[in-house]
């Protein structure tokens, strides 16, 4: 680059430059010309970026070589060509953690940035590529990077808080850019991923990926994810995840009634979920809203009490262990109310249905309808075994519904018109827990119309409820 020059009007010897608070000089200089300036520029640099949030950057110093332009008489200055060579160690301050980083970036028209941070919960290997650095100083090309992310392991506020905007300032402009992750162990709240992959952008302040893909709870889970500040939405394919791991890792969702020790199978299906974080990082249960269309097969229901009851019908045994084929449903959550829609439920046991709602707070109502006509005859034709699944077609139905609330619950006969009242829309249904009784010896039947019996309703042979 000094061949440039065979001639020159101007040499300074020192002096500073400095280009929108980005980049500032220490250097030497030659000039050349009078309506158009040629400046060609050596010395020592200092580039200082403060990103998106403004608690995170990059100081990189070492030689810089810039060729420039200058009109006097309009004030612009447009770039030529950079060359340079630097290196940072910096200590990034992110929540309560100390984040090292260390690297080089290559300047030769393009912008080549190879780093390594580390902290607590993260180890992190990136990679950012700008092209055509020139024309992004000069205004006639976007700065749009490539951002690369690898390594043993991350959580996901580290890498959430590297790259979004949370400031909620208006004044601060926005970069984007284009995302590929890959992780050994990604962390988010209490969720554990396995080889984690992500490509997407960062755009209008807000993470989309387009698809990612993770191991977790024995199994897989894919989707797309996208994050604008403290909100959050993703549609999630989840692929035979072990539910009983699922519900050990989240202590059984802080309820009682059915736990990883009661339950078994497979899970599958599609989730789509949305939810907004409080300043604590934690979920705002107000927010979170969940639609799914789920399988599960080859469960199995071990040592439910609240179906004990129907061992003057059913043999003790056969209630131990209760499996299915095939649970389908399309459960939801909003208004911190999980919602179950009505459903088939055959085992080896007994044949059900089901709906009802089971809240934040650990109140729940289910409505159940048993064909009865399978357990006659499974009690008096002597016509059962464990791998044999009862089917829903019959001419009797029992009806009844559990109230309950954490460990405690009732148990009311109900008739048919009962059971149909609110099928269509359980979302309705306020579990009416005020008199159940806080211990486990008061779980007892009770009639909803009659204290002294049940009425047995006779239905016709197509059951309409299916």
């Amino acid at each position: 680059m000094s061949n440039n020059f065979k001639e020159h009007k101007t040499y300074i010897k020192k002096a500073e430059f400095s280009y929108e608070d980005i980049v500032s000089y220490d250097f030497k200089a030659k000039l050349k010309g009078s309506e158009e300036i040629a400046v060609l520029i050596k010395g020592n640099s200092l580039i200082s970026k403060t990103f998106e949030n403004k608690r995170i950057g990059i100081r990189a110093t070492g030689p810089l070589s810039c060729l420039l332009t200058y009109n006097p008489s309009t004030s612009d200055i447009a770039f030529r060509k950079i060359k340079g060579k630097l290196f940072f160690t910096e200590d990034i301050d992110i929540s309560t953690e100390q984040i090292i980083s260390k690297g080089n970036v290559d300047i030769d028209n393009d912008i080549v940035i190879n780093g390594y941070l580390s902290s607590n919960s993260s180890m992190v290997n990136f990679n950012v590529i700008q092209n055509d650095i020139v024309n992004v100083l000069n205004h006639k090309a976007d700065l749009f990077p490539s951002i690369k992310m690898w390594g043993e392991k991350i959580a996901y506020n580290d890498f959430s808080n590297l790259i979004v905007d949370n400031s909620n300032s208006s004044d601060s402009s926005s970069i984007n850019a284009k995302l590929e992750v890959n992780f050994k162990s990604f962390e988010y709240q209490r969720l554990l991923l396995k080889r984690f992959k992500a490509t997407g952008v960062y755009i209008d302040n807000a993470i989309k990926l387009d698809y990612f893909t993770a191991d977790c709870f024995d199994g897989n889970i894919s989707g797309k994810l996208v994050q604008k500040q403290n909100s959050y939405s993703s549609n999630i394919w989840v692929n035979s995840i072990n539910i009983q791991t699922l519900f050990r890792h989240y202590n059984n969702w802080g309820q009682k009634l059915i736990t990883s020790e009661n339950i078994s199978g497979q899970f599958k299906g599609l989730i789509t979920l949305s939810f907004k974080t409080n300043p604590n990082d934690e979920i705002d249960k107000n927010s979170f809203q969940l639609k799914s269309d789920i399988q599960i097969v080859n469960g199995e229901l071990k040592g439910v009490n609240q179906l004990e009851k129907l061992s003057k019908w059913i043999k003790p045994e056969e209630l131990k262990v209760i499996k299915f084929d095939t649970l389908k449903n399309q459960i939801s959550i909003r208004n911190k109310k999980i919602i179950i829609p009505f459903m088939d439920v055959k085992s080896n046991a007994l044949s059900l249905s089901l709906y009802g709602v089971h809240t934040f707070t650990n109140n729940y109502e289910y409505n159940l309808k048993i064909n009865f006509s399978n357990i006659l005859k499974r009690k008096f034709l002597n016509s059962h075994g464990n791998d044999n699944m009862n089917s829903n077609n019959g001419y009797i139905n029992l009806y009844f519904k559990i109230i309950g609330k954490d460990s405690n619950y009732n148990i009311q006969w109900i008739n048919k018109k009962a059971f149909k009242e609110k099928i269509d829309k359980p979302e309705t249904i306020e579990p009416d827990t005020l008199q159940i009784k806080p211990h486990k010896e008061n779980n007892t039947y009770e009639s909803a119309t009659n204290p002294k019996g049940y009425k047995i309703e006779w239905d016709e042979f197509t059951d309409t409820l299916k």
